[in-house]
């Protein structure tokens, strides 16, 4: 067995990635090697998993989680209801936006993912559901 923390895991896709505690290469987890309800994978979250490598590199299987997610982890969680979550910071929306920007739409150039980007975080600003 292996342990980590998720570092992205996307609930309506179904996959994401842990990041070994022994360093090395992120590993792919999809929803369907998951031990534990996917609901409670989310970014900080300690799990323990076993790796294979498959044609399009590591892959995580049985993978369960085995600790409480980081005190970030729970602030920036997006399953807090609508008007009782804590306002994230706002450097810390602008680089989970720009991490979810790079990794889901290869097509974007640089200059449009900026720009969606900028656009975001102005939105969450007007909703105040950030904080400087």
């Amino acid at each position: 067995m292996t342990v980590g923390r998720v570092i992205r895991f996307d609930e309506a896709r179904g996959y994401g990635f842990i990041t070994p505690m022994e360093g090395g290469a992120d590993v792919f987890v999809h929803a369907n090697d998951l031990v534990t309800a996917d609901r409670e994978l989310r970014p900080g979250v300690r799990v323990s998993f076993e790796i294979f490598s498959s044609d399009r590199g590591l892959k995580a299987y049985a993978v369960q989680v085995i600790g409480e997610a980081e005190a970030t982890a729970r602030l920036s969680s997006p399953r807090r209801p609508v008007g009782r979550a804590t306002p994230l910071a706002e450097a810390q929306y602008r680089r989970e936006v720009a991490a979810v920007i790079s990794t889901e739409d290869a097509a974007l150039t640089p200059q449009q993912a900026s720009s969606l980007c900028h656009r975001l975080v102005d939105v969450a600003r007007r909703q105040g559901w950030l904080h400087r």
